[in-house]
């Protein structure tokens, strides 16, 4: 027997000194498969209109939706993969149903009379039917605001003079993004809250700003939709003659999940933090002791 081997073997059976360094055998890193990274999906265009409808009202139909006014007030800004693929279906049938056609292009103002009227048809089906709450769906909320995103600012502009009652001289100074914004953060919780207020007080609820009686509002939110509309008409450049319809053609990321904050995304493979300064890393196995309470 060596040397080095029988000093190995006469310290594995000792009690280790205090202040000596005891020896361990080197850890093999735990090998670990590549998490594979689903493929973005295409957005489904429909094929048959009338399915396509019965599909969507039956998602709105299993949307859970606000007990109270009070809970509507509350943003809700759904972006997982589901609701951004149904949203997209919802924006693809309702261009279908204006008359586009993917993948023909138009001349700017055929573009905007068909994103105009496919946004008349998501509002006419929100206000279709108050029993399975179509005006309160975040799905349809979003498909609306992202074809009001891509109509640009001056129509919307020109939309709130006609129908808020904006001063003339004043519609066309606010840009679209502090219109929508500004309707869907001040203007729609402000009429919530005096419902809200109200009907705790009388019994009754006064239906104070909503687009149909019977039918409340949907809870703030849906902003990234209307940007991603928006940002759709600035790259079909219509300056510069004809473009494709603004379809979603494909389903937008989820949103990060909230565990995926900086100081995680920072830490090495395999890092797992137990709490008050204690670590231990999966793959190297290197344990840090931490700062916590001992038991």
């Amino acid at each position: 027997m060596s040397q080095d081997s029988w000093q190995l073997k006469h310290e594995a059976t000792m009690t280790p000194r205090p202040g000596r360094p005891a020896h361990t055998a080197p850890t093999a890193p735990i090998p670990t498969a590549p998490i594979p990274t689903a493929p973005i999906p295409a957005a489904p265009i429909p094929t048959d209109l009338t399915r396509a409808a019965r599909e969507i009202r039956g998602w709105v139909a299993a949307e859970r939706k606000p007990a109270t006014e009070a809970e509507r007030l509350i943003p809700a800004n759904p972006a997982d993969r589901e609701h951004n693929a149904r949203v997209s279906y919802t924006v693809n049938w309702a261009l279908q149903k204006a008359g586009a056609a993917p993948g023909r292009d138009y001349p700017p103002a055929r573009w905007e009379a068909l994103a105009e009227k496919a946004l008349w048809t998501v509002t006419a089906l929100r206000q279709s039917d108050a029993k399975i709450g179509s005006s309160e769906s975040l799905i349809l909320r979003d498909a609306q605001r992202y074809l009001y995103g891509t109509l640009g600012d001056a129509w919307l502009e020109r939309h709130v003079i006609r129908k808020y009652h904006v001063p003339p001289k004043v519609g066309p100074v606010i840009p679209g993004k502090a219109i929508d914004r500004g309707y869907e953060y001040v203007v729609k919780p402000a009429d919530i809250a005096y419902n809200s207020l109200t009907e705790e007080l009388t019994g009754s609820n006064p239906g104070a700003g909503r687009g149909k009686p019977g039918f409340p509002h949907s809870r703030p939110g849906g902003e990234a939709w209307y940007d991603r509309g928006q940002a759709r008409r600035a790259q079909s450049d219509l300056a510069s003659g004809p473009a494709p319809a603004p379809f979603v053609r494909t389903v937008p990321e989820p949103a990060p999940a909230p565990a995926d904050t900086a100081a995680e995304l920072a830490a090495p493979p395999g890092h797992v933090d137990l709490g008050h300064g204690e670590s231990v890393n999966l793959e190297t196995g290197r344990y840090t002791p931490g700062f916590g309470p001992k038991y």
